[in-house]
C-alpha cells in the first residue's frame, strides 16, 4: 500500500548515510537554483524594463541554454572532467551567473546570462541526478526517485517563495 511504500522509503533513508547526503545536497540545490526563476523576471521587469515578449525571450534563452548544455557541454565536458570537478564547474557557472544578474544592465547581455544559467542549471542538476542513482539501491530506484524529486520541488516551492518575497 502507499503507506508502507512510505514506510519503506523513510526506514531506508533513515538508515543510508549516503543517501541522506544526496537528499541534503538536491534540497540545498534546489532550494538555491529557484533564486534563477524568482529573481530573474523582477530584474527584467523592474531593472531593464523588459516588455512581456521579451521576458518570454529572457526564459526561452534559458531553455536554450538548458539544452546547449545537455546535448553538447555535458557531454564533452564528462570525458574530461571526474563527476566532482563537473560539479564544480557547474557550482562555479552558477556562482558566474548570479553575479551576473545582479550586474548586468543591458538587456542583450542579460539575455547571454539567462542561457548560461540554463547551462549551469543544467549541468549541476545531471551531476546530482547521477550521484542520487547511484546512492539507490535498484530495488527501491522508483520510490527513490519519486522522493528526491519530491524533496527538489518542496525546496523549489519554499526557494521560490524566499526569493521571490526577498526581491
Amino acid at each position: 500500500s502507499l503507506f508502507e511504500s512510505f514506510g519503506t522509503i523513510i526506514r531506508y533513508v533513515r538508515n543510508a548515510p549516503g543517501f541522506q547526503v544526496v537528499m541534503v545536497r538536491n534540497f540545498m540545490f534546489a532550494l538555491f537554483i529557484s533564486v534563477i526563476p524568482a529573481l530573474m523576471p523582477v530584474v527584467g521587469l523592474k531593472v531593464l524594463h523588459l516588455s512581456s515578449s521579451s521576458l518570454g525571450l529572457l526564459f526561452t534563452s534559458m531553455g536554450a541554454g538548458s539544452v546547449v548544455g545537455a546535448v553538447f557541454v555535458i557531454p564533452l565536458l564528462r570525458t574530461r572532467l571526474s563527476p566532482d570537478r563537473l560539479t564544480l564547474s557547474a557550482n562555479l557557472l552558477l556562482v558566474l551567473v548570479y553575479v551576473s544578474m545582479a550586474l548586468v544592465r543591458q538587456t542583450g547581455l542579460f539575455l547571454a546570462v539567462a542561457a548560461l544559467a540554463g547551462v549551469a542549471w543544467t549541468m549541476s542538476a545531471s551531476e546530482l541526478w547521477v550521484a542520487a542513482q547511484r546512492a539507490m539501491p535498484t530495488w527501491a530506484r522508483g520510490r527513490m526517485n519519486a522522493t528526491v524529486i519530491m524533496i527538489s520541488q518542496g525546496a523549489m516551492a519554499l526557494g521560490g517563495v524566499i526569493w521571490g518575497s526577498a526581491g
